[in-house]
């Protein structure tokens, strides 16, 4: 099964659609397929292997210079890093579960109510 995400204004990722490997025997094939059924003609491969760096979401966009899919930034102070992942001005504390707090620039425990 290949993946196809659907890329509408600036870019940004509208549906993904899934394609048996004998439709998609290549991206250029999917996206004639695809085209063809739906009447859309921008699409973009995606995959778990990380040939575009991160599976396509809804929401996401794809950035044709650095042939990847960007999630949309979680916070003002984050950058974008060479493997088109958003990085924290700080490295992330080892607890998994801490929130990251924009204004003070910190891990934070979030609480538990």
């Amino acid at each position: 099964m290949k993946h196809f995400a659907k890329l509408g204004l600036n870019s940004e990722v509208l549906a993904i659609n899934g394609l048996s490997d004998d439709i998609a025997t290549s991206e250029k094939m999917g996206i004639q397929y695809l085209t063809q059924i739906t009447g859309w003609a921008v699409w973009r491969e995606t995959s778990e292997s990380g040939d575009r760096k991160n599976f396509a979401g809804i929401c996401d966009k794809f950035d044709e210079d650095r042939n990847a899919f960007i999630r949309p930034k979680p916070y003002a102070s984050w950058t974008l890093n060479a493997d088109s992942i958003w990085e924290a001005p700080v490295a992330q504390t080892e607890n998994q579960l801490d929130k990251w707090n924009d204004a003070e620039q910190v891990w934070q425990v979030e609480a538990v109510t």
